[in-house]
């Protein structure tokens, strides 16, 4: 069984946008019409039950269409579908965890505050720019600037062979993995429904769950603070990834050529937006070479690469 869900706040009244998929379907229908039922303050919507559990897609699709002409609310979008590794996985308490810091009060996303236009969990910049869980609180008026998923996923696919062309011209480089020929770090397929939300370069992230949670208590206190504020990335999508970031950013080469570091976003930021942030995001200063990154692409726009990548290869050759 699988159940994504969006939903609409207001002041008195919830609506929730909800999809069914995979085996359970009957089952997770009976679910959310009794929870329908309980709740007279929740308006639930079904919008299509389907056979195949991938279905992210039609969720977010639904999502974008409906920040498109509602462009001062904030919608939250939850699925009980983790990812493991590029893996689909169900960890009911880890999606519990995950739904109640997204549903909860610190990360509602007031109007008038501009520190932060998505909100989840816990927020990591690598290997691409996520929420944990996929799951996100976010402003209509940050979503409605992204591609529509549809167009996103396609785009993702014409991006790939680029990049694959760019390592294989020493343009790209990765330390931390072997390769760059994986279809969920590239976000190809399937996946790019996991690179949808932070794709843009407007993104300015927070999280709300802490950097450790209490040993001897059942309360967690959440604060929403800006993000990335973490380890580098999670555990399952990079192993051992501060050991790898120390060792990429020791070597100039490596760093600044590096596609999980600025110089992969400038590609995706060009391929899907054709700009990068503004100099006051905080990308910039995330992320190593900022000032430098920042220079190249006001001078060579989305050649910068190229044109920075070069004299890293020509020192190769001679070496």
């Amino acid at each position: 069984e699988r159940l994504h869900g969006t939903t609409e706040a207001t002041q008195k009244m919830a609506s929730l946008h909800y999809s069914l998929s995979g085996d359970g379907e009957s089952l997770a229908a009976k679910t959310v019409e009794d929870f329908c039922g309980r709740h007279s303050s929740v308006r639930c919507h079904l919008l299509g039950a389907f056979s195949d559990e991938r279905i992210d897609g039609n969720m977010l699709e639904s999502l974008f269409k409906y920040c498109d002409a509602n462009r001062d609310r904030e919608v939250v979008y939850l699925s009980n579908q983790l990812s493991v590794h590029g893996a689909d996985v169900f960890e009911a308490n880890r999606t519990k965890t995950i739904t109640a810091h997204v549903l909860s009060k610190d990360c509602r996303l007031a109007q008038q505050d501009t520190s932060c236009n998505v909100c989840g969990s816990e927020f990591y910049a690598l290997p691409f720019m996520s929420f944990v869980g996929n799951m996100f609180a976010a402003r209509c008026e940050y979503v409605k600037n992204l591609s529509s998923p549809r167009a996103f996923m396609a785009e993702r696919r014409e991006a790939a062979g680029d990049v694959l062309m760019d390592e294989l011209k020493k343009h790209l480089v990765t330390g931390f993995r072997k390769n760059l020929d994986s279809p969920y770090f590239l976000g190809i397929h399937q996946y790019s429904t996991r690179h949808w939300i932070g794709s843009h370069p407007d993104l300015v992230p927070c999280d709300v769950a802490p950097l450790q949670a209490p040993e001897h208590s059942s309360q967690i206190e959440l604060a929403r603070l800006q993000a990335p504020r973490r380890n580098i990335a999670l555990h399952e999508d990079i192993e051992d990834a501060n050991r790898k970031d120390s060792d990429v950013r020791s070597s100039e080469a490596r760093r600044v050529r590096e596609y999980m570091y600025l110089a992969g976003n400038i590609c995706k930021w060009y391929h899907h937006y054709s700009r990068v942030p503004g100099d006051s995001s905080w990308v910039w200063a995330y992320f190593p070479d900022g000032d430098m990154w920042k220079s190249a692409v006001s001078i060579f726009g989305k050649n910068a690469i190229t044109k920075v990548s070069q004299q890293y290869i020509v020192e190769e050759r001679r070496d």
